[in-house]
């Protein structure tokens, strides 16, 4: 199970602090000491963070993961466990990048910035279609880079992997088993529609080889063609009984402003030569 984020007050911050103290209360040459000390740290944490973001961009042009250093961190930070993504957003004029706490909204939650240094080069990396994801570790974000071609792959094995299991389910013998609701939704004036006559539209078998991640039907109402593309699994019921070679009626049930709800049932086989 992930941890919440140690948040502590840096070193450096802590020293000049006590040695403020000191300096007032107690032993001034060691209070200074301490203040000295303080402000050495602060070199050498300015120095680091300089060497972090060069490296950043580094491995930001290699396309590679990058750790970098949150700025401006809102009280939300403490909130955010390790290994806990973050959201992000850039306003149009593109100067800052912003991180918030998944889930919520409004501009609420905010967690902290990408520093100034990295902004153009993150946003760039976005234009070019590579996908990007934060991850909080303390203060730090660790930026995960998935370069487009690794995408275009995924994809285009995930497509391969789906059209194998459509050929398959195509293969297979179906027996329709009863009626299926479907809802479909448009965007025409409520008054275009009269909703007294509704019929189908399916596409040929090879069409969805070929676009395994195509799956839609055409429903056409009142002579008005509307695409139903959502609830994969109810449209392949219907798309196999259509191939195994069933007439199928599709009756007009209800319909609310932009909603209509339809019933498609399968009537009776086709004659093996039609």
């Amino acid at each position: 199970m992930a941890e919440k984020t140690n948040q502590t007050v840096p070193l450096f911050q802590t020293l000049i602090i006590i040695g403020g103290i000191f300096s007032l209360f107690f032993n001034t040459f060691f209070g200074i000491a301490l203040i000295g000390l303080g402000f050495v740290l602060i070199v050498i944490d300015l120095r680091d963070q300089k060497k972090e973001l060069e490296q950043a961009v580094r491995r930001m042009h290699a396309r590679e993961d990058f750790i970098f250093t949150i700025t401006n961190a809102d009280s939300e930070l403490k909130n955010c466990k390790n290994g806990e993504q973050v959201n992000w957003w850039a306003p149009e004029d593109k100067s800052k990048i912003i991180f918030y706490k998944r889930g919520t909204i409004g501009g609420d939650g905010k967690v902290g910035e990408v520093p100034t240094e990295l902004v153009e080069k993150i946003l760039e990396l976005k234009e070019q279609e590579n996908q990007l994801s934060f991850f909080i570790s303390g203060v730090r974000v660790h930026g995960k880079i998935k370069k487009q071609e690794v995408i275009r792959e995924e994809l285009r094995l995930k497509t391969e992997e789906e059209r194998e299991k459509l050929i398959k389910m195509f293969d297979r013998k179906y027996k329709p088993k009863g009626s299926i609701a479907i809802g479909v939704q448009h965007d025409l004036p409520y008054k275009l529609l009269k909703f007294t006559e509704a019929k189908m539209e399916i596409k040929e078998k090879e069409f969805f080889i070929n676009h395994p991640n195509d799956i839609f039907i055409d429903f056409i109402i009142d002579g008005v063609r509307i695409r139903k593309d959502n609830e994969k699994q109810k449209l392949l019921r219907i798309i196999r009984t259509h191939f195994e070679g069933y007439e199928q009626k599709v009756e007009l049930i209800d319909s609310q402003h932009y909603n209509v709800d339809l019933i498609v049932s399968p009537t009776e086989k086709k004659d093996e030569g039609h």
